[in-house]
């Protein structure tokens, strides 16, 4: 259609949409077509005609679509009615001649007579699609080289076998499922028929190939909470965190760094790769170039066009990739040349991109990569080689993957690699070390937001190099300002006052800590005065971009570092040449680890809300101060003027009724000193292992001083002691917890602790105290006791921020528990201790259940022998999970996971590191609600994985992801899944055993108790020792131990005894208990009679019948072995009288009470009788007379 037809057209719509309009309208563009017009939108037709409002034009953009979609269906159904009809197959006369049909009389229009939206429907979507597949099969495909040109046929089989009916015509499908159709047609028509997966991981070219849908599939889920697989890796580690450990790195550190990076295993191996090409013409290096740049050779790709198209490049893309055109480098214009290694250029020229910019891609070698366009249309590259275009490749697979610019990339990798090499720029490799470099620039891109440039001054230096228009870091910090009247040029020159100045006003730092930046470096760089060098002012500026990205003040940072490892000096790798290097034996730490771990110790600091100085000073040890002040005299005095009253003594002894003869004193001199200062054990924190100690060692000493007395006298004597020291020790430990609390400014009950946490105690405290003299309190004593004070300080502060219980710090300060149970070294405060104290602080407060709990399956856990039989390990383990299960809240079955993982050897945890790190685990399946399984086998992966193994554990992920069946978990321990465990008795009665027996040898009656062990699956547990024990008096065990045997089964034999009544017996098992079925034992009721009664009086004969005189009758009961009847119910009868007492069952004798008056004189009977043996009874003849 040709302009003036357009036109014409767009005359007539506006006419019909907006009457009148077009007479005022001034077209700025009259050559553009409808279709372009309806294109460009409202937006497009007020620019060509800037009198249209924004209304008219959306209403005439609105007619422009009906008129255009009007147009083109007229334009389809034409086609489609000139087709010709195939010819009519007649036979005999008919193919002869024409015959009339109702078609050539009458012309009906049948596309008309469909509904619109009928398959048939000549607007329909059917005959649109028809009408498409016939115009490229027609008019575009004819177009094309037969011999190269892929038909729609050939690229899109699919769409050939649609099937037209009703639901695909109609129907709501979505474009997922439309894609994912395409390419399984795609796929299914491999001859291989290989996994479509291991297919696209086997695909080098085009660049986002190859495809790792594994890494696609664990970083959904991660990604969603911020976290990597480092990340999990360093939450499962049991050396993390780093920071914690001597050379700052651990086992797995390096691992985690690798995995931050979010490379692949794919594209790693590609870029760790040795050298595919050589550039030799005797070495055939097609097959490179077809994998990886889809030509045929080295040479097609000289061509800038043919490079380009194969690599998806822009022309801008090309000139930043090699930092030409507007992408020039050059160096700053206040950089002396001279002071350049190597430089020639004038200052502020440019410079070579090997030098900066595309350094990476042309090795750091001169003459560098560039365009040739002066030999003919088609720009060809010069300086290219095999060599380079392999360095190419590997530069753009990294930066798609890290999602950064070339100029970027090119910067972070140099970086990097110079750090890597001493900086010396020969051979640019990228590394597993450079990979582990590019893997924190990761982290600390994700979680701090740090840029390439401030990550560079990290490994290398401020940048003095620019590109195009760009001026260099160092300009733009140091001659960016107008406030500043002169520039600040690096010469290698001594710094003057005035750029010590311009460096705290840039850096943002006072004087004070720019002197002791300047310090280290001058010690570290070896030099006499600070320079006006890049070397100087990138190592002062190193602390101050990392404590800056980390908000805090860089002393502070400094101080950190000192923390980790105050002889390490970890503060001269930022001052000094930045070295990255793994190390694994030696206990030392590059510029990675470092960061790594300052990264991690401010994240575990501002968690627990610590401050830097409360860290320093609690590790790093306290400067004290010999002159104490008018505080510590003033406690000092209080202290001695208070204990006065507390002291043990032998005149409070004597006041509270001790014998007087004795020096009391003296003779518990083990528990007391001459001053009445109570001693204290090794163990004195536990109140309730001191008071049995102190009650043996007193009643030793009573028995050997007071030999003439009887034994009830001595036990009065005893206790008395026993009570006044305990009042004593109590108002000794208030006293000076009260005192030091108004001292030290903590909580009373964490004041004690601390003291025995210093080495002390309170009777050794309150007894320097004492020895101190009053004139001379700067003695050698006094001096002992401030540092004693600033220990004490110290620790108490330690104790009250993590909330420490007592019976935590009893357990943790008692040398054998704390070697078996907390394996932490308490001599003096480390990272390790605080960060472990912090994590158990976080287990207490989210527990299901108080921090007793805890503390007792520590101590019984312990107490449990582990030998090496299967069963019994198991039965230990499972109960050793259930409880732990019911304190955390997390089912047994995932606990059992991460018990697996934790103890390996038999899944029992025994220590408190191993229920910190199981905390650990816990805490990321609750984060990120995946499977205990899951998160380890994040963990066990590392920089040698395979891509199977990255296969499997992500599918592992994605299962975890599904509800998850926590029906083991219960907050109730009688429904938390455990052993299937049941007890049964032969019998529940037995016969007592009595003397008449034993002259008869009859046989002792008994019973045999068992107990039966399975596990949840219903396995019998054998060589499982049980313990027997008799809860109450009555009956005998035969002995106190059995084990299970093939079939679970533990037997013991309990015999009757000498003594009636219920016998209660438990049987333990691993760390539970459970109890028998309660045993009776009985007189032989079969043979249970009365053998006879007595009355008061004697003889019950001329009794006043006045209501009022009683007869008191005692019956007996006894069976055949002359054994009472006990807990019977007796019946009474009377032939008058009225009873006003009676007992219904007999007591621990066998006798049955009972009281009779009679209001009437009679002669009466009363009997008694056993109420299941009725005939077995005994009368009583008693005669009342008038009164």
């Amino acid at each position: 259609m040709g302009t003036d037809k357009h036109n014409l057209l767009f005359s007539r719509i506006i006419d019909q949409a907006l009457p009148g309009l077009s007479n005022k309208l001034s077209a700025g563009k009259t050559e553009k077509s409808v279709i372009t017009r309806l294109e460009e939108g409202t937006e497009g037709l007020m620019a060509d005609y800037p009198g249209l409002g924004y209304p008219d034009a959306e209403m005439l953009h609105n007619r422009l679509a009906v008129a255009i979609h009007a147009v083109a269906r007229k334009q389809r159904e034409s086609r489609q009615l000139n087709v010709l009809r195939s010819p009519r197959e007649e036979k005999g006369l008919k193919a002869l001649t024409r015959q009339l049909t109702y078609e050539d009389q009458f012309s009906p229009n049948w596309a008309g007579n469909t509904l619109p939206d009928a398959i048939d429907s000549g607007h329909g979507a059917v005959a649109y699609l028809y009408d498409l597949l016939a115009f490229v099969k027609k008019e575009i495909e004819p177009k094309g080289d037969s011999d190269k040109a892929i038909t729609l046929k050939q690229r899109r089989p699919d769409i050939y076998n649609i099937l037209l009916n009703e639901e695909n015509v109609n129907g709501n499908i979505s474009k997922i499922q439309i894609i994912n159709e395409i390419i399984s047609t795609a796929i299914s028509q491999q001859e291989n028929s290989e996994d479509p997966e291991k297919l696209m991981l086997n695909v080098r070219y085009p660049y986002r190939f190859p495809f790792e849908n594994y890494m696609n599939q664990i970083y959904a889920v991660l990604d969603e909470y911020d976290l990597s697989i480092g990340d999990i890796k360093r939450h499962c580690d049991p050396q993390a965190p780093y920071f914690t450990q001597p050379g700052l790195h651990g086992t797995n550190s390096d691992s985690a760094l690798w995995l931050d990076s979010h490379l692949g295993p794919g594209l790693r191996e590609i870029l760790l790769a040795v050298p595919q090409v050589k550039n030799s013409q005797a070495e055939d290096n097609t097959p490179y170039f077809k994998q990886n740049f889809g030509v045929e050779q080295f040479t097609d790709l000289l061509n800038s066009t043919v490079f380009c198209q194969q690599l998806k490049l822009e022309r801008s893309d090309l000139e930043r990739l090699f930092s030409c055109g507007e992408y020039v480098p050059h160096l700053s214009v206040n950089v002396d040349p001279k002071t350049i290694t190597g430089y020639t250029t004038e200052q502020g020229g440019e410079v070579s991109p090997a030098v900066y910019g595309s350094v990476f891609i042309n090795n750091n070698v001169s003459p560098a990569i560039k365009i040739d366009s002066d030999t003919s249309d088609n720009h060809a590259f010069e300086n290219m080689d095999e060599s380079r275009c392999e360095r190419i490749e590997r530069f753009l697979r990294l930066s798609r993957a890290l999602n950064l610019p070339y100029n970027e990339l090119d910067t972070l990798l140099i970086s990097v690699i110079r750090a890597e090499n001493n900086q010396v720029d020969q051979g640019l490799t990228i590394t597993g070390n450079t990979l582990r470099a590019i893997g924190l620039f990761v982290k600390l891109n994700r979680k701090l937001k740090c840029t390439v440039s401030q990550f560079s001054v990290l490994y290398d230096g401020i940048t003095i190099y620019s590109q195009g228009k760009n001026i260099s870091d160092f300009d733009r910090l140091f001659n960016n300002d107008d406030r500043f009247n002169y520039r600040f040029v690096l010469d290698d020159k001594k710094m003057e006052e005035r750029d010590i100045n311009r460096i705290c006003s840039v850096f943002g730092i006072n004087y004070d800590t720019f002197s002791y930046l300047a310090l280290l470096t001058r010690e570290v760089l070896g030099l006499e005065v600070l320079t006006r060098s890049r070397n100087v002012i990138s190592a002062i500026y190193r602390p101050v971009v990392l404590a800056d990205l980390l908000k805090i003040k860089p002393l502070e940072l400094l101080a950190l570092l000192k923390s980790m490892n105050p002889d390490a000096q970890f503060d001269r790798l930022f001052t000094g040449i930045p070295e990255n290097r793994v190390y694994r034996v030696f206990e030392q730490a590059d510029i990675t680890s470092a960061i790594s771990a300052l990264v991690s110790i401010q994240a575990w600091r501002t968690e627990n809300k610590l401050s830097v100085a409360q860290i320093f000073n609690w590790i790093t040890p306290a400067i004290v101060d010999d002159q104490e002040d008018n505080t510590e005299r003033e406690l000092f005095r209080q202290i001695k003027q208070n204990i006065k009253s507390t002291l043990f003594s032998n005149e409070v002894l004597y006041l509270a009724g001790a014998p007087k003869d004795i020096n009391w004193v003296s003779v518990l001199h083990v528990l007391v000193s001459e001053q009445g200062i109570l001693k204290d054990t090794d163990d004195g924190l536990d109140w309730e292992s001191y008071k049995p100690y102190a009650l043996d060692i007193i009643t030793q000493s009573v028995k050997k001083e007071l030999t003439d007395i009887s034994s009830e006298e001595q036990g009065n004597i005893i206790n008395t002691i026993l009570s006044v020291l305990l009042e004593k020790r109590s108002t000794q430990w208030k006293n000076v917890s009260g005192l030091l609390e108004g001292y030290l400014g903590n909580k009373t009950d964490s004041i004690i602790p601390a003291l025995y946490w210093c080495g002390s105690n309170t009777g050794e405290f309150l007894k320097n105290i004492l020895d101190i003299p009053d004139d001379n309190m700067l003695s050698a004593d006094g001096d002992n006791i401030m540092k004693l004070l600033s220990s004490l300080r110290r620790y108490s502060e330690i104790i009250a921020h993590f909330r420490l219980e007592p019976a935590m710090m009893s357990q943790l300060l008692s040398h054998d528990n704390n070697q078996r149970w907390y394996e932490l070294k308490t001599e003096k405060p480390d990272l390790q201790l605080l960060y472990r104290l912090s994590v158990y602080r976080g287990l207490i407060d989210d527990g299901k259940q108080p921090a007793e709990k805890l503390l007792n399956y520590l101590s019984l856990i312990n107490s449990l022998p582990i030998d090496s039989r299967s069963d019994k390990i198991r039965l230990y383990r499972d109960q050793a999970l259930n409880k732990l299960s019911l304190f955390m809240g997390w089912s047994i079955n995932e606990l059992l996971t991460a018990a697996q993982y934790v103890a390996p050897e038999n899944a029992i945890i025994r220590t408190l590191p191993q229920i910190l790190l199981v905390k650990q685990i816990h805490s990321v399946c609750l984060k990120t609600g995946m499977s205990a399984r899951s998160v380890i086998s994040l963990f066990n992966l590392n920089e040698d994985s395979k891509s199977s193994l990255y296969q499997s554990v992500a599918d592992q992920v994605m299962e975890s992801l599904a509800p998850q069946d926590v029906s083991l978990y219960s907050n109730d321990e009688s429904s938390q899944g455990d052993l299937t465990v049941s007890v049964s008795a032969g019998k529940t009665t037995l016969l007592v055993y009595s003397e008449n027996q034993k002259e008869e040898q009859t046989a002792e009656d008994e019973t045999l108790l068992t107990i039966t062990l399975q596990t949840l699956e219903s396995t019998p547990l054998e060589g499982i020792p049980v313990l027997w024990e008799k809860i109450s008096e009555q009956g005998e065990l035969s002995g106190t131990e059995s084990t299970t045997d093939k079939s679970g089964r533990a037997s013991m034999t309990l015999k009757a005894g000498l003594q009636q009544g219920v016998a209660l017996i438990k049987a333990h098992y691993g760390v539970k208990n459970i109890p028998l079925p309660l045993i009776r034992i009985d007189c032989d009721i079969s043979t249970l009679g009365a053998t006879g009664n007595e009355t008061v009086p004697k003889n019950p004969v001329d009794i006043p019948a006045d209501g009022k005189t009683q007869v008191e009758i005692t019956t007996f009961f006894r069976d055949s072995y002359d054994n009472p009847g006990i807990d019977k119910n007796i019946r009474w009868e009377t032939t008058g009288g009225r009873f006003i007492y009676k007992d219904g069952i007999t007591d621990d004798h066998g006798t049955c009470h009972a009281i009779l008056v009679s209001d009437e004189p009679a002669d009466i009977t009363v009997r008694a009788f056993y109420e299941d043996i009725p005939e077995e009874y005994t009368e009583a003849d008693i005669s009342f007379i008038s009164a």
